[in-house]
């Protein structure tokens, strides 16, 4: 879903994808046959509606859609803005996981990882548990929205349980993905506790790791690396999956340690062939090196 509004300050008129906290992605979801003329018609539907520009963060800068993308563009002779790139980390299926570990995660790593599962297991009974029971989704969404409670982000005010609004879209998230089967929800249970608990969502032969929370008393066994692992496995010997997005910020230290492959993901400014939307979309970076060198000069810190 688009929406139309204007940017601040110059309220020039643009088209961007109705986002959420919770949404990873604004890639279009493009039929392969018919992604060129997709494009073509939202550029010429956008510029007859009098939007100067299409603003699309969080866009998948290497896959498909950007290509074909990039050729209408050409095609146009249009060109967009960069306003921000970054990779995250992508897991990718490997022969099998043993050969992924030795492959992409340093020997030193491994060896720490096991020693800290080891004393973990000293701590009592550990259990690695995937959620198979329609009638534990409500325990198991009600014992992640507790980890993350008593974790930072429950600190920070950001744990999902929080905000209602919030909380219940992750419910409605987690029944319907599990309705038409494609919610994996992986637990690491100490005593018959949960420690960690991580949701991946699954699409065809792909899966997006959306959220994860972990016991933070316990940190120094590192509960949610050794969930990770479990995760590796998981997705190497009883899956079919052949990738899954990380979903995560691009210096996340645990995630990028652990799996090797990488997403480019841009925020992009598409001109629609308007002279104000092309005048802007040509203009910004200078805009924006402008305000970033006032800003330095009366001492303010700079935005992004």
């Amino acid at each position: 879903p688009l929406q139309r509004d204007r940017i601040r300050g110059i309220r020039l008129s643009r088209l961007r994808p109705l986002t959420n906290w919770y949404c990873y992605s604004t890639t279009p979801l493009l039929h392969a046959l018919y992604a060129t003329e997709a494009w073509d018609l939202l550029l010429a539907w956008a510029r007859s509606e009098k939007i100067a520009v299409l603003d699309y963060p969080r866009f998948r800068g290497d896959g498909p859609a950007a290509q074909t993308l990039t050729d209408v563009l050409n095609d146009r002779h249009l060109q967009p803005c960069l306003l921000d790139r970054h990779n995250r980390a992508l897991l990718i299926r490997s022969v099998d996981f043993e050969t992924y570990q030795s492959r992409n995660i340093r020997g030193h790593n491994r060896r720490d990882m096991k020693r800290l599962r080891r004393r973990l297991e000293e701590q009592g009974q550990l259990e690695f548990r995937k959620l198979d029971d329609a009638s534990q989704l409500t325990y198991w969404a009600t014992s992640f929205f507790e980890l993350e409670n008593r974790g930072w982000k429950g600190d920070q005010g950001t744990a999902v349980s929080q905000n209602e609004q919030h909380a219940e879209f992750f419910r409605i998230a987690l029944q319907k993905s599990w309705d038409a089967g494609q919610l994996q929800m992986l637990g690491l249970f100490l005593n018959g506790e949960p420690i960690a608990l991580k949701c991946n969502l699954l699409s065809s032969s792909g899966s997006y790791a959306w959220k994860i929370a972990y016991d933070e008393s316990l940190s120094k066994f590192s509960p949610g690396v050794q969930l990770e692992q479990e995760n590796l496995r998981v997705f190497h010997e009883e899956t079919d999956l052949q990738w899954m997005d990380s979903c995560a910020i691009a210096a996340h230290s645990m995630i990028n340690r652990l799996w090797c492959d990488r997403r480019t993901i841009d925020h992009l400014l598409i001109p629609t062939g308007r002279l104000t939307g092309e005048l802007f979309a040509s203009s910004y970076p200078l805009l924006r090196l402008a305000k970033k060198r006032v800003r330095m000069l009366l001492g303010k810190p700079a935005r992004k």
